[in-house]
């Protein structure tokens, strides 16, 4: 045999390779969770129950988890809530991930539950529009930053809400230290901002964000995406949503929602315009057997799912993660 053919047959890799990352989490996890406990798989996995049934205060926190964490638990996050500028918004989806025996280190909790004994002192030069987006605004929520993009805010709402938020000086409900610049989902605001795009040659690419697009009525999403593609010289449009990563229920089970998104992805593609969908999934657990099934419903419908991972210390800062 030859040196080529030797190499030809000799596998990149050794067979014992770990591909056990296909296995997608398809148990009845939210079980384990005493308010969810008598929960069907078709229950639990509704958008309308998950929407819903959010945690939104300490109060309700208590409600779900019972005594599946220590009062000093309870009293550590009431801490946390005070020094967050982020309001509190969890799925039952999220809370179900969560490993709750061990939930300091667990890298989900990380992401949206604060601790207070966990948190530092803010550093001097803290500043809530860290990316000074504001600077950059001609017209009430749009950012244009960049000579050919830019950033349009719909609304300031989002299916849950991440301490890691950039836009907390907008995004959320306004908290003990925080009075939040707030953009509604207004027709006359979006308005102005489809006239400035307009009046901008140079603009191809619009970033349709918030707030979180999952929270817009799908005729909004119709009709922003519409009006977009209608401007001669946008070319590429991405909607941002973390709904496949936090609650991907809405992709399986609102079907007007992702119709819509549908219909507009399809119009731009009879154009040659790119209309794709943006999320976030930031840690190996957040991937289950159901977001599994949201993506492949965008993927039969043609629609490019593009993933922007946020690193965080504790969450994604390893080999494993």
């Amino acid at each position: 045999m030859s040196e080529i053919q030797e190499q030809v047959l000799t596998p990149p890799t050794s067979a014992l390779v770990d591909i056990s990352h296909r296995d997608l989490r398809d148990d009845e996890y939210w079980r384990a969770i005493p308010a969810y406990a008598d929960l069907r798989a078709d229950e639990f996995h509704e958008h309308r129950f998950q929407s819903r049934n959010s945690v939104t205060s300490l109060k309700k926190l208590r409600e779900v988890l019972g005594g599946l964490v220590s009062e000093a638990f309870y009293r550590d996050v009431e801490q946390g809530l005070l020094r967050s500028p982020m309001s509190l918004r969890i799925s039952p989806y999220l809370l179900s991930l969560i490993d709750w025996s061990e939930p300091a280190e667990d890298p989900l909790r990380i992401q949206f539950l604060p601790m207070g004994s966990r948190m530092r002192p803010d550093h001097p030069e803290l500043a809530l529009d860290s990316l000074h987006e504001q600077v950059d605004s001609p017209v009430p929520g749009l950012t244009h930053r960049y000579a050919d993009r830019a950033l349009f805010l719909t609304l300031d709402t989002c299916p849950v809400y991440c301490r890691f938020c950039t836009r907390s000086y907008a995004v959320g409900l306004d908290t003990e230290d925080v009075e939040k610049v707030h953009f509604g989902a207004i027709a006359q605001r979006w308005e102005q901002v489809f006239a400035y795009i307009a009046s901008r040659p140079e603009l191809e690419d619009i970033v349709i964000s918030g707030g979180d697009v999952a929270n817009l009525k799908a005729e909004h999403i119709e009709y922003i995406g519409t009006r977009l593609l209608n401007i001669e010289h946008v070319r590429r449009m991405r909607y941002a949503t973390k709904a496949p990563a936090i609650m991907p229920q809405k992709l399986v089970t609102d079907c007007e929602w992702v119709n819509a998104l549908t219909r507009v992805v399809e119009a731009g593609r009879k154009i040659h315009k790119e209309v794709a969908l943006h999320t976030h999934f930031n840690h190996p657990r957040e991937i289950t057997a159901i977001s599994g099934r949201a993506l492949d419903e965008l993927m039969k419908r043609g629609i490019c799912v593009r993933n922007q991972t946020v690193l965080q210390r504790g969450v994604n800062d390893d080999v494993n993660t």
